[in-house]
């Protein structure tokens, strides 16, 4: 992935161009206004500061220039970092050095369904949000139980072969996923004016139609907890569950955790990365979802009060949660290292614990939001409100059927948790 960073080089302003281990730098200086001094020059912020002369001028100038090489990495995202430092040269402005004619020898994905998936994921890892996952998934599963993936041509693709992916598709779990996934690239791939593709070719094929054996009875659930069994793990002493757990405080942040999920319906990307900033006045919850980037207002239950205050020690900087560590997270390449790991780690637990309760499937964290969601909608919450809580995108319900966030509907929901819970 290429990063373009304004930095102060052997006391000159460049354009950092990086990828990998290849590092580009263009001097900034000839291009500014009134020869600024760099001593007013905001590292963090990638501008000059109001207390440097003609601030307002250069700060512009250098976002613009700025633009142009961000705009070449999402739309070439498989040049390298040296094409993109040659595209441009710096003179009393930019200059393409390279012609349009060369640009398009560096588009192998013009025909290849593999390379253009390849490009479609850095394309969504440039956007916010965890869409890319969604390809990512994809990616996989195509070069898995597809028989010549790599060597699948977008003119090669018509309705019969369509229907052949969606057998072997219908073969593994997530068919719907994985199909939705597939016709999403398609689609994609008809509007990308560099991709030699149209969607006439699988002449209507719709993935959603096709009915394999296994799914002719319908989609199978997602598990949750049943009544007895939510019951039983919300009141369970977590002193005596999972004696071969040595570390005590390890079984009650995992519980906690676990508990927090169930009451605010977030999954654990959303909690394992929440702040006390995001409590707001109202004493509810406001985050963006890290992977629909949907805000969701959610009420703070009072269990979920007792546990913020148990963990409000400090020594968690401003997270919520004692689990992400600065100064651990800058050793790991990985940027989500540590979150993986805890929900490993936790998934682990909850599979000992799913035994003791006598599931006959293996607990998960993601159990714990798909329960709140069962519960509160059989509890008689407005589904809609249930999809605003749980940030799901509905748009033809929310603009047809919305009954609005009330005062009824958060003393509901508290009644309901709280009379399952059986207190």
């Amino acid at each position: 992935m290429i990063r373009i960073k304004y930095i102060i080089r052997s006391e000159a302003l460049v354009l950092r161009i990086s990828g990998g281990k290849e590092r580009f730098y263009k001097n900034m200086n000839h291009l500014l206004t009134g020869n600024p001094n760099l001593q007013y020059w905001e590292a963090s912020k990638e501008r000059f500061s109001h207390r440097c002369k003609f601030y307002t001028e250069n700060n512009a100038i250098l976002e613009k220039i700025k633009n142009v090489y961000r705009k070449l990495t999402i739309e070439y995202p498989e040049l390298t970092a040296r094409q993109i430092a040659s595209f441009y040269k710096t003179g009393n402005g930019l200059q393409k050095v390279i012609s349009s004619d060369m640009l398009s020898s560096h588009k192998p994905y013009r025909n290849s369904v593999e390379e253009y998936l390849k490009v479609v994921i850095e394309r969504e890892k440039s956007k916010p949000g965890y869409n890319f996952m969604f390809y990512k998934k994809l990616q996989q599963r195509c070069q898995k139980t597809i028989p010549n993936f790599s060597s699948m041509t977008f003119q090669s693709i018509d309705f019969d072969l369509c229907l052949r992916i969606a057998k072997i598709f219908a073969k593994y779990k997530n068919y719907r996923g994985i199909s939705k996934g597939f016709r999403a690239l398609l689609g994609k791939a008809d509007m990308d004016q560099d991709v030699q593709f149209s969607l006439k070719q699988i002449c209507g094929f719709n993935f959603q139609h096709y009915n394999p054996d296994k799914y002719m009875e319908g989609i199978t659930p997602p598990n949750i907890l049943d009544t007895d069994t939510l019951k039983a793990f919300l009141n369970i002493d977590i002193r005596e569950t999972s004696p071969a757990y040595r570390n005590r405080k390890e079984v009650e942040l995992y519980y906690d955790f676990c508990r927090f999920m169930f009451y605010t319906f977030l999954a654990p990307c959303d909690v394992v990365k929440l702040e006390y900033r995001n409590i707001s006045k109202r004493n509810t919850l406001i985050i963006r979802r890290r992977k629909t980037c949907n805000l969701v207002e959610i009420p703070i239950h009072p269990v979920v009060s007792v546990i913020i205050e148990k963990y409000r020690s400090g020594l968690n900087g401003n997270l919520i949660f004692p689990i992400l560590s600065r100064k651990s997270r800058s050793e790991y390449k990985t940027k989500d290292y540590q979150s993986i790991r805890f929900r490993e780690k936790l998934n682990l637990w909850l599979k000992t614990l799913g035994e003791e309760l006598g599931l006959d499937f293996n607990l998960h964290s993601y159990v714990f939001r798909h329960t709140a969601i069962s519960t509160a909608i059989n509890g008689g919450l407005p589904l809609t409100y249930v999809a605003l809580l749980a940030g799901v995108r509905n748009e033809t319900i929310l603009r047809y059927y919305y009954h609005g966030n009330t005062t009824d509907n958060i003393e509901l929901l508290h009644r309901i948790f709280t009379d399952v819970a059986g207190a």
